[in-house]
């Protein structure tokens, strides 16, 4: 099977990670190829796959959208598989109109793209352009993939949609068990953009609170730094904001707790990783989290003086190693050999 996925930035967060792992799996026994819309440093982890980059706007020239057009009319994919917004809906109109059936893997919701702005107009206007884009996507795609459970049960197309979660990274090794000893100061990590999206504003207030209440702690934050949201927060002395980095195993085996206070998030990636390495887990409690995160761990409606209590509480022995168990078999639940026989399935479906 000829298989062409297209893909807007090839960053390295978390749906291009999950491409990525898709397509290392696949080239192995298909015929695989990649667009991309910009360049970007997945393309340096990709294997041996013919890699072509359009830099296609949202609105682009109509020469623009030809040379795409042609590209992948001279290409005769068998089944074309977009991820990110605009190469979902570049991707559906185009497989229309050359009659190829196309998969989109829906990674984010509009909300999830609005939240980002300040601006009340621009966020609005940002989430009406992206629930139509969307909606034409899911309308013109053969298949959709949600890795959000919740999407999933909720979408009107769901005569053609399918649930399929991410997954941890098929090298990770999991911890067996973790514990904490009480008299040193506890270890924070969190993983993710420091933005509003992601609860940055309200991790700072916890941590305020933990000073103000005389506990000891240190605490590395990972991902990349929105500077225009991050210039009118303080941050705490005991706060190292480490940027982003691919590869921090050593950072979650080095941790006592996770703590990542996102707003939206349509799977959790970050948080299935810290699970895997035995850690505790606080985070807001969102409905995205009751499949992936367990009730043993610290769920908040917002940020109040009593979650002090609560920490307190899971890093009592029992209850610390207790939930440490928990999470690393709930985490073993999300294996990258059982996903990618799930989606095997699908492009068996889709090729007949």
């Amino acid at each position: 099977m000829k298989i062409l996925y297209i893909i807007d930035k090839p960053n390295m967060y978390g749906s291009e990670q999950h491409l990525l792992d898709v397509i290392k799996s696949f080239s192995q026994s298909q015929d695989v190829s990649l667009i991309a819309f910009s360049k970007g440093e997945m393309l340096e982890h990709l294997p041996k796959i013919k890699v072509a980059i359009f830099k296609i706007r949202w609105i682009c020239k109509l020469s623009e959208f030809l040379h795409l057009y042609e590209f992948i009319k001279n290409e005769k994919p068998d089944l074309i598989h977009c991820h990110q917004p605009k190469a979902l809906f570049y991707g559906t109109v185009i497989g229309k109109f050359l009659g190829i059936k196309t998969i989109i893997t829906v990674h984010s919701r509009p909300y999830d793209h609005a939240l980002i702005h300040k601006n009340l107009f621009k966020r609005l206007v940002v989430f009406i352009f992206h629930n139509f884009i969307s909606f034409v996507s899911k309308i013109l795609a053969n298949k959709i993939i949600y890795v959000n459970n919740k999407m999933y049960l909720k979408s009107i197309f769901k005569y053609k949609s399918q649930y399929i979660s991410n997954w941890l990274k098929s090298d990770i090794k999991y911890t067996t068990s973790k514990s904490f000893n009480k008299k040193k100061k506890i270890n924070f990590l969190t993983v993710g953009s420091i933005s509003k999206s992601k609860g940055f504003d309200l991790l700072i207030d916890f941590f305020n609170i933990l000073k103000k209440d005389s506990i000891d702690f240190s605490a590395k934050v990972y991902g990349h730094i929105q500077d225009d949201f991050i210039k009118d927060i303080t941050i705490p002395e005991e706060v190292e904001l480490c940027g982003f980095k691919n590869n921090i195993i050593n950072a979650y085996q080095e941790a006592d707790i996770f703590i990542l206070f996102s707003r939206s998030e349509t799977f959790g990636l970050s948080y299935l990783e810290a699970m895997s390495q035995g850690l505790p887990i606080i985070c807001l409690d969102l409905d995205d989290f009751i499949e992936l995160i367990p009730n043993d761990n610290i769920k908040v409606k917002n940020i109040e003086e009593d979650i002090v209590d609560l920490l307190q509480k899971i890093l009592k022995k029992e209850k610390y190693e207790k939930i440490s168990r928990i999470n690393i078999d709930k985490s073993k639940e999300y294996s990258y050999d059982k996903k990618m026989e799930q989606l095997k399935l699908v492009y068996e479906e889709m090729s007949r």
